[in-house]
């Protein structure tokens, strides 16, 4: 016995097999689909409160814009005021604390050395953080900025064998001072004594002609100290206040 289902098809009257079955089906493929959620189409209210919505902006926008003109926006004879409380120029800035700030900008130059934490390179550039070239006298220190340094040198009783390009002909007497202010202060060295632009002068002076790579036996003595200057002026940040 066979599975296979067998379809009995007898022929119409005009000879066709199946007509029968398609005539059955023709009234369901008239029927429309039924409509999927999501998809219905806007409603035609909904389609004229935007148009009503767009034209009422458009029309406030034409009457109040002043045809976009840059003279529209400004007042005649107006004159901008300095919010009440910051002295009619800005909020006045610590000179001190502005000082050690641009240092710690310029010291960007340094951080590829001597890193961004003062903690330098072990065995080839020394540390600034508690350093005795830092923390004693202004004019070795001021020195080895400008020249630069070359040969071994022992630092916090640790050698060092980097060499330090000499920075005299990129930095200017005020960003050397900003600088080593920055750096003799911060980390926890902690000398509130800011160096002056007058001081780097000073040392450019007695050294900013020396020739060749200068070695530790050049530098001046560990304590001597350069002749001070005027302290920088009260700065003014002109950014608004945090």
């Amino acid at each position: 016995m066979s599975n296979d289902i067998e379809f009995s098809q007898s022929p119409t009257s005009n000879g066709e097999v199946g007509s029968t079955v398609l005539s059955a089906h023709a009234p369901a493929r008239r029927e429309k689909k039924d409509p999927e959620t999501g998809h219905e189409p806007v409603t035609i209210g909904a389609f004229f409160l935007c148009a009503i919505a767009l034209l009422a902006g458009g029309s406030y926008l034409g009457a109040t814009s002043g045809g976009f003109a840059p003279d529209h926006y400004t007042m005649a004879g107006y004159t901008p005021q300095a919010p009440e409380g910051t002295g009619g120029g800005g909020v006045e800035v610590d000179p001190i604390v502005a000082w050690r700030k641009a240092g710690k900008q310029g010291f960007a130059t340094c951080a590829g050395c001597h890193q961004g934490s003062g903690l330098g390179t072990p065995g080839v550039y020394p540390p600034l953080v508690g350093s005795e070239f830092v923390l004693e006298g202004t004019e070795r220190m001021a020195q080895i900025i400008l020249n630069g340094l070359s040969g071994p040198i022992t630092v916090k009783g640790q050698a060092f064998a980097g060499e330090m390009p000499a920075q005299k002909a990129l930095l200017n007497d005020e960003k050397i001072a900003q600088i080593m202010s920055y750096v003799r202060y911060e980390w926890g060295n902690g000398i509130e004594e800011i160096v002056t632009k007058e001081m780097v002068a000073e040392a450019r002076k007695l050294h900013g002609n020396h020739s060749g790579p200068q070695k530790f036996s050049d530098l001046a003595p560990a304590d001597a100290m350069l002749p001070g200057g005027d302290a920088p002026a009260a700065a003014v940040d002109t950014e608004p206040a945090p």
